[in-house]
């Protein structure tokens, strides 16, 4: 989470690595989330740091229904954006 936002990150000591880890991490979510038919979107600014967000979640996954969180449907808003980590990084 950052500013109210799913997002995926990465941890990357290595400063020297750290271009190259984020590239191939943003690479392999773009396309697992497009195997699976599911959005997420290119942050605005590709930080540099230890911990770097590499891509976010299209829209807001938390869903409300008639005012109210929709836990049901948060939920697998969450399950589909883990589906996605293990598409893009357990293969």
């Amino acid at each position: 989470m950052e500013n109210q936002e799913l997002c995926f990150k990465i941890e990357v000591i290595d400063e020297l690595k750290r271009q190259e880890y984020r590239l191939d991490a943003y690479n392999k979510l773009a396309k697992a989330s497009e195997q699976l038919g599911l959005e997420i979107k290119r942050p605005a600014r590709m930080g540099n740091g230890r911990y770097m967000t590499v891509s976010r979640w299209k829209g807001n996954y938390r869903e409300v229904k008639e005012g109210k969180l929709d836990f049901d449907a948060t939920l697998e808003n969450l399950k589909k954006a883990q589906h996605i980590l293990d598409t893009a990084f357990l293969q």
